[in-house]
């Protein structure tokens, strides 16, 4: 379960992108958040994620607060509207990166071999060397 409670957030700026905003997700339940651009759609799934951190309020997961766990603790996928590649990694290493993070994190030997198999699948294995800089929006979102 996830409980979003009196959430805030002020950016340096002054600007008010979320007022005490409350709401609870029950294991199962399927969400949307929905609104015009600039709502705070964004920063809210940010917020949850520990991308940001909230001016006010907290962030529960199983009833226990997250506001200062770190993003890669808080055991939470997340899919960027951009790539989220790194860019001073390989398309190797952006590949391994998740795996060797985290309470779960596998040796990096291992985390090679994952990537590669998903590499082969995804038929980005010659790419393998190249920096997400140098790849095309296909490529990059592969």
């Amino acid at each position: 379960m996830i409980e979003v409670v009196g959430l805030k957030k002020v950016f340096d700026n002054k600007f008010e992108a979320l007022k005490a905003v409350d709401f609870t997700i029950e294991k199962g339940d399927l969400v949307c958040l929905l609104g015009p651009s600039g709502c705070g759609k964004s920063t809210i799934l940010n917020l949850i994620a520990g991308l940001l951190h909230p001016t006010g309020g907290d962030i529960r997961f199983n009833g226990s607060s997250v506001v200062k766990t770190e993003p890669k603790d808080r055991n939470i996928g997340f899919v960027f509207q951009n790539y989220a590649l790194y860019p001073h990694m390989t398309v190797l290493e952006n590949v391994m990166f998740p795996l060797t993070v985290g309470e779960k994190k596998i040796k990096k030997t291992e985390a090679k071999q994952i990537a590669e198999t998903y590499m082969r699948l995804t038929n980005i294995e010659e790419l393998s060397q190249k920096k997400p800089g140098t790849l095309s929006g296909g490529q990059q979102q592969r």
